[in-house]
């Protein structure tokens, strides 16, 4: 039997507890539910902002080590090939870009030059970079191809220095000629600036140059045929488009020679490349393809990871990731 003071003891604190709890209309209750309906539509999406794709970069001519694969032991090394370009069973990479040597260490090594004098003819054998890209494009034809120089050799930038372009000219068309004749494929983007000359919005747009360059090429009397539809990537700035963006926007005789702006380590832009997309747009013309074009995991990203770097030591740190 239960206790009656018990039963009574709790009935009270029941009565408490509701008692405390103050009364709320109905229709307060409930807060009122707003829906709307977002149909997402992949046929409809602005073409401007279409994502193209990973690449990969092929520099300081650490490739050729992966080339050792290929003479020692070809199966493993057409199986990471596979891995890396392969769009059905692999990565699926659609670019590679290849350093164009000059027999400097342009960071982590030296990628051959491949003209050491004015009068030797282009080789593209030298480094592995060229194998490379044309190994992978054995495997999906589709991938597409570019050359940007970190240094150049002293023939060439004797001339350069002093704004007389020619010779730099000549090893850059010389080379993408050797290219087409040795491994039978046109390259697809010639990257005319210097790698990383410009950081941080420093101005160094090497303009003469650029000019040279893109005025020169269309002299060519197979320029048609060979060389009309290759497109042109600028400036492959260290977190920098608004060196490259200013410079098209206060030279108009480039704004329409250069095809693609391509930046390092940034995902953000710039209101100067804002203020020329906009301009282009207005004026009924393509905007231009903008590139993350170089970037490492993790080194760069390292912060990121565990045990990040006491002081440079740590797993996934700097130097650590480098070894």
């Amino acid at each position: 039997m239960v206790n009656k003071r018990t039963a009574m003891g709790w009935v009270c604190i029941i009565s408490l507890l509701f008692s405390s709890v103050p009364f709320v209309p109905s229709n307060e209750a409930k807060a009122e539910v707003v829906t709307k309906t977002i149909t997402i539509d992949g046929r409809n999406v602005n073409p401007y902002h279409r994502f193209k794709g990973f690449g990969t970069v092929t520099a300081n001519n650490t490739t050729r080590l992966l080339l050792d694969y290929k003479e020692e032991h070809p199966e493993k090394y057409w199986d990471i090939m596979n891995q890396l370009f392969n769009k059905d069973t692999g990565a699926g990479l659609t670019h590679v870009k290849v350093e164009l040597g000059a027999d400097v260490d342009s960071s982590s090594g030296t990628e051959p030059a491949t003209m050491r004098y004015a009068d030797e003819p282009a080789n593209v054998l030298r480094g592995a970079g060229f194998q490379f890209a044309a190994d992978a494009k054995s495997i999906n034809p589709q991938i597409t191809t570019e050359i940007l120089r970190w240094g150049e050799p002293r023939w060439t930038w004797n001339g350069a220095a002093n704004k007389d372009y020619e010779n730099r000219y000549q090893w850059y068309k010389q080379t993408i000629d050797a290219v087409y004749e040795e491994y039978g494929f046109k390259l697809d983007y010639i990257g005319i600036s210097q790698n990383e000359r410009a950081i941080h919005n420093n101005g160094r747009n090497e303009v003469e140059w650029l000019k040279y360059f893109t005025k020169r090429i269309k002299e060519e009397p197979n320029y048609e045929a060979d060389y009309k539809d290759i497109k042109l990537v600028a400036a492959d700035g260290y977190r920098d488009t608004e060196t490259i963006s200013r410079t098209l926007l206060n030279h108009p005789d480039l704004i329409d020679e250069i095809d693609v702006i391509s930046s390092h380590y940034g995902l953000t832009g710039s209101d100067e490349l804002n203020q020329l997309q906009h301009k282009l747009i207005s004026e009924g013309k393509e905007p231009k393809e903008v590139w993350v074009s170089e970037g490492i995991a993790p080194m760069i990203n390292a912060r990121y990871r565990l045990n990040m770097e006491p002081h440079y030591g740590g797993l996934g740190a700097v130097l650590e990731s480098l070894m």
